[in-house]
């Protein structure tokens, strides 16, 4: 961090909830957006008698009770104990169940995202948040993490309190954490379904609008989010008035732009056909064979034919003239509603936020050491809207934190609750930047472990794994280092197999089946011995020379090799009398030829003499009798 201690926050994102709005600040050069899940959660209103609790933060229905169990109107009852936790395979099944029964009268129920669930955490302190590993969990938990009234039965004793999401991830409403259940997908958990965000076009907005209004009256927070627009802090400083007539201008500008698209879009299969226009009908003249009274008898029909057909056109367009007006005044009085015009309402505000912010700058970080906080000011960059804002941060931690907020790893994320705009800063981990950095160590085996230890637990872990076994695959000595680094991979039963596979001589698989005797895969390897070494009896057998089948003997290996051994050495005496009869030709011939070798090197000594008689040119280097060299060369030694 600079001397100023100024990270610069990107506005990357305005979370499309009700209530509550989030940017994503990024840290440190070429850090890139993060995420935090909601540190409050709520108001929840319970529907369908109860058995399903809607969040009106998120939109999100939830089962109020997990699977395997029922709302009895007090309580979640067990249905039956062996249908009450699932492995992550059994998980996945479930929402097609459920989905095939419409149960609630809904079929688009799925598993749950990490951050659905994470989105029902509520710690109980403040909600404060301490860093744990690369994720946070509650600064104090001595309760269960989530709202027991809404959601009963979570414990915080064995896996009571850990549910399952729709990936590897699962979150223990024991602390607010959530765990890497990767090497534990088999284990049992608990699930609990949800169902997609709320739309104002959604059919079951009917079901849960009463209920909201029934709660905010209920609770005394009735008024809506149109209302306080009209409203402006009428204690606020000048400066302060010209930024909440700005916001109040932007969001009643998107207001309107929505209202002015829900209108289009409900009319749009209301259209008025052209108006009619009465076009007195063409009557050819008189014919020549046609009388007077014909002829006037034609004219009076062809116009009241004319005349019918503008009536039924005029009286067409009437009709659907007075549908679209019904049709408006019908969408008009919908957009009155108080919980349709929240609805628009959150949606103008996500729109109206990054106008309104632009790039908001996280200035004056430091830490408080006496209340071990981190502070900072939020500033817009667009507006002179500003706010202070902590985050906690454990006193033996700041300093790790503050380092990774400099170097990018850790990322400082700001959630705004609207309309008051109140922002509370947190810190996650970068999950941009561990992909990039990710991206950039796939080609190194080296550069991919030190990614897995600065992040064990993280997504990409798997990946790199995976990767570095992909790249060990041809190599004997790689494959057993991953072996060796991450005994716990799901990929190392893969990884022993393909070292076992790259073995091709007796020796080194006896060799490695000694150095891993505890490994499954050397009962195999074992059986694949005797393959060896036949393959090696017949590579040797195929060059039948001695030093072949004098390599084969010192290097064969394993069990039961006295017969292979003996017919070996029986190969070795006849190629080495082989061998040594040929080498007593080679020598006899070369004494048999010694003759003609020693007649041709004198013919060539001759012929050399008489080419050194020739006349040369002393200059030039070169012959000048032509006949002379001829003759000489004429001589054959051959």
């Amino acid at each position: 961090m600079s001397g100023r201690g100024v990270v610069t926050a990107a506005l990357c994102r305005v979370w499309a909830g009700l209530l509550v709005l989030g940017l994503a600040c990024s840290a440190g050069v070429g850090a890139q957006t993060q995420y935090s899940p909601k540190q409050q959660t709520g108001p929840f209103v319970p529907v369908k008698d109860g058995a399903l609790i809607w969040d009106a933060s998120t939109g999100l229905v939830w089962m109020r009770c997990a699977v395997g169990q029922t709302w009895d109107g007090s309580a979640c009852v067990r249905e039956s104990s062996s249908f009450n936790l699932f492995s992550l395979q059994q998980a996945r099944s479930l929402p097609d169940r459920f989905n095939a029964g419409g149960w609630q009268g809904h079929a688009d129920w799925r598993l749950p995202t990490i951050g659905d669930l994470e989105s029902l955490v509520q710690c109980r302190d403040d909600t404060k948040r301490i860093l744990r590993g690369d994720g946070f969990i509650c600064y104090s938990h001595d309760k269960p993490t989530i709202d027991v009234t809404y959601f009963p039965n979570i414990l915080k004793e064995g896996n009571a309190s850990l549910f399952r999401t729709s990936s590897s991830l699962v979150i223990d409403f024991a602390d607010g954490g959530k765990m890497n259940a990767y090497a534990a997908d088999h284990r049992p958990y608990f699930v609990r379904l949800v169902r997609s965000k709320l739309m104002v076009d959604d059919a079951a907005v009917s079901e849960i609008i009463p209920d909201w209004i029934k709660y905010q009256q209920e609770v005394g927070t009735g008024h809506y989010l149109v209302q306080w627009v009209s409203k402006i802090d009428k204690q606020a400083s000048k400066r302060a008035d010209v930024d909440n007539h700005l916001i109040l201008k932007l969001v009643t500008a998107r207001y309107a732009a929505l209202e002015a698209q829900e209108l289009a879009s409900a009319l749009s299969s209301a259209l008025l056909p052209l108006a009619p226009v009465f076009s007195s009908p063409t009557v050819a003249p008189k014919g020549e064979f046609e009388t007077t009274a014909q002829y006037e008898a034609r004219r009076a029909a062809s116009l009241k034919a004319a005349e019918d057909s503008f009536s039924a056109n005029t009286q067409r367009y009437q009709t659907a003239q007075a549908q679209r007006t019904q049709a408006e005044a019908r969408v008009k009085a919908r957009l009155a509603e108080p919980s349709t015009r929240q609805l628009l309402m959150a949606k103008a505000w996500q729109q109206a936020l990054p106008d309104y912010l632009g790039s908001p700058v996280l200035t004056q970080i430091r830490y408080d050491a006496d209340r071990q906080v981190f502070n900072a000011v939020l500033t817009s960059s667009k507006t002179s809207w500003q706010q202070e804002v902590t985050v906690p941060a454990p006193l033996n931690q700041a300093q790790a934190l503050k380092m990774d907020l400099e170097s990018g790893k850790i990322a400082p994320i700001v959630t705004f609750a609207v309309p008051q705009l109140k922002a509370e800063w947190s810190l996650v981990e970068n999950a941009a930047l561990r992909a990039s950095r990710f991206a950039s160590a796939r080609a190194s085996i080296p550069e991919l472990d030190a990614f897995i230890a600065e992040y064990p637990n993280s997504p990409e872990a798997p990946l790199a794994r995976a990767r570095i076994l992909e790249l060990s695959r041809n190599s004997i000595q790689s494959l057993e280092r991953f072996v060796a680094n991450y005994p716990n991979s799901p990929d190392v039963p893969a990884a022993r197999k393909r070292l076992f596979d790259l073995v091709t001589s007796s020796q080194e698989l006896v060799d490695r089946i000694q150095k891993h005797a505890t490994w499954p895969e050397v009962v195999a390897a074992r059986a694949k011995l005797a393959a060896v070494q036949k393959t090696e009896f017949d590579k040797a057998r195929s060059s039948d020379s001695a030093a072949a089948w004098q390599s084969f003997i010192d290097k064969l290996a394993g069990p039961d090799t006295q017969k292979l051994i003996a017919e070996a050495q029986k190969r070795l005496a006849v190629a080495r009398s082989r061998e040594s009869a040929e080498e007593r030709e080679r020598v006899a011939q070369w004494e048999r030829d010694r003759p003609r070798r020693e007649a041709r090197q004198l013919c060539e000594a001759q012929k050399a003499t008489c080419l050194a008689s020739c006349p040369m040119d002393r200059v030039l280097t070169t012959l000048l009798d032509s006949t002379c060299k001829n003759r000489c060369e004429s001589v054959s030694c051959y």
